[in-house]
């Protein structure tokens, strides 16, 4: 699936970063990580499609383009793509990213795929009704009243992604990612609270186990997510804790997530199996 990349496929990082891409700190294009929820493992990677200059310009246009070419090449379900896409496209494309890819690959399964899009593509300040409009196409104008009491910090709270599983699965989903800036750990709690399946507390007491605090968070911000499925009443909530702002090292975020999944009852053999030396 390197073809994803584009002509970064075969740059060799020891030239230096020619494509400055938001997707990990080191701005390298692409990220794995693996979900560990319930028996199941996935192995998912983010991808961005640098253009041929590496100018945002020609990036949204590659970015665009390598949607298309997912959906010809894995027979992806585009209808609701096909009602939002135009909201997300720009001749002056502004912002970090244009929109983002990310391939999900599970065991006997075939492979899934997310796209994030940039809600601030047309500016900052255009973000709001770009994703109102967005929700509303997919048939959740009750979504949007949703964001906006949930995000009600202001500039403080910033509509940073919105994603849509490209798949024909019932559970498929619409989501709104908003990155809290120097938000503490009980404002990230009452961001969350009452939202489809939300433990009270689960938020503020996961925060303060990986960010090590309760305290405004300004090394780096929080995001808490949204998605909602079709025909499903209520949002479903993440929380994305950015613990490489927080930590010393990769040994003290081992320590920190396995001491976390231990209080909470959560099995990590599969985690502990996964950072192993082969």
């Amino acid at each position: 699936m390197t073809f994803v990349l584009g002509p970064h496929a075969d740059h060799d990082r020891r030239e230096g970063v020619r494509f400055p891409s938001d997707v990990s700190d080191d701005h390298t294009p692409f990220e794995f990580s693996v979900s560990l929820a319930g028996r199941e493992q996935q192995l998912r990677v983010l991808m961005e499609t640098p253009g041929p200059d590496a100018t945002l310009a020609t990036t949204h246009t590659a970015c665009v383009a390598m949607t298309e070419q997912l959906v010809r090449r894995l027979n992806l379900r585009a209808e609701r793509l096909r009602r939002v896409e135009d909201l997300f496209q720009s001749t002056a494309p502004s912002g970090r990213f244009s929109r983002w890819h990310a391939l999900e690959f599970s065991p006997g399964r075939p492979i899934s795929v997310k796209v994030y899009f940039n809600p601030q593509l047309h500016g900052r300040e255009c973000a709001g009704e770009v994703v109102e409009a967005a929700l509303r196409r997919l048939g959740r104008p009750d979504a949007w009243d949703e964001v906006v009491r949930r995000a009600a910090r202001g500039e403080a709270d910033e509509l940073t992604y919105f994603s849509l599983d490209l798949d024909d699965s019932p559970t498929t989903r619409a989501k709104v990612y908003v990155r809290h800036h120097h938000a503490t750990a009980e404002e990230i709690e009452a961001t969350l609270a009452g939202t489809r399946e939300y433990s009270p507390g689960s938020a503020s007491a996961f925060c303060r186990a990986m960010l090590g605090s309760a305290r405004p968070f300004g090394a780096r911000p929080v995001f808490t997510c949204l998605s909602w499925v079709e025909g499903v009443p209520g949002p479903k909530p993440t929380i994305y804790a950015p613990v490489a702002g927080y930590a010393r090292d990769d040994a003290d975020v081992r320590d920190r997530v396995l001491s976390f999944m231990r209080a909470a009852g959560l099995p990590s053999d599969a985690y502990e199996r996964m950072l192993a030396p082969p």
